[in-house]
């Protein structure tokens, strides 16, 4: 994980109700790139195209949906190379998400065509501290489990605290400071917990600016 990781731990969805549709075309030779995105409701679907213009094919083509209801979301993604001669599905997967409150989020998703599994759970205890949890399953080596377990602190109006501890003892942490209106300053650390090694140990600072 990156220093940014709290964010990466957490499953939220965001339904709007309202009508929507949204194409792009972007031309980045030899490749167009076709995207498109469509929602209604609850309901929400989203298609990417990849054409290769030199050799007058279509590369990939990607699509996903998602329908939520009752606090639950489900949804699922397909992507196919019509180009691949061994096989043009290249992958597919499916997702469940389930929101009790605007504080509390589980979720459930695979990748890798279903190979992997990974459970979420994101919790907000007040206005300053959040906690959120993450295992992930490798149906093709199931004795080796991925678990991440974060938390963010805030420390004052201006200042956040956040760190992630995963499985193998890596950890890493993040203060975030807003100078201004317009300026942030985050300095950010990833270290092994059990050896505490310089060589395993690494730091980076980061300016934001808004104009």
């Amino acid at each position: 994980l990156s220093p940014v990781c709290l964010g990466s731990l957490r499953r939220a969805a965001s339904i709007n109700a309202e009508y929507m549709a949204k194409t792009n075309i972007v031309l980045k030779q030899p490749n167009v790139d076709v995207k498109g995105k469509y929602q209604t409701g609850a309901f929400k679907s989203k298609c990417e195209a990849r054409l290769n213009v030199d050799a007058a094919s279509l590369d990939s083509i990607y699509a996903d949906a998602s329908m939520g209801f009752e606090g639950f979301t489900v949804g699922g993604s397909v992507k196919l190379k019509p180009s691949d001669e061994n096989s043009m599905l290249a992958d597919y997967n499916v997702g469940i998400q389930y929101a009790k409150d605007p504080d509390t989020t589980i979720s459930v998703a695979t990748a890798s065509r279903c190979d992997k599994v990974t459970t979420s759970f994101w919790r907000r205890y007040s206005p300053s501290a959040e906690i959120a949890a993450r295992y992930t399953l490798d149906l093709e080596q199931p004795g080796n489990p991925q678990v991440e377990v974060g938390g963010k602190w805030k420390v004052d109006s201006k200042g956040t605290v956040q760190g992630v501890l995963r499985t193998g003892g890596e950890a890493c942490l993040l203060y975030k400071h807003v100078l201004s209106s317009r300026l942030t300053a985050s300095l950010g650390a990833v270290f092994d917990t059990k050896s505490f090694a310089a060589d395993s140990t690494s730091m980076n600072y980061q300016l934001e600016f808004n104009c």
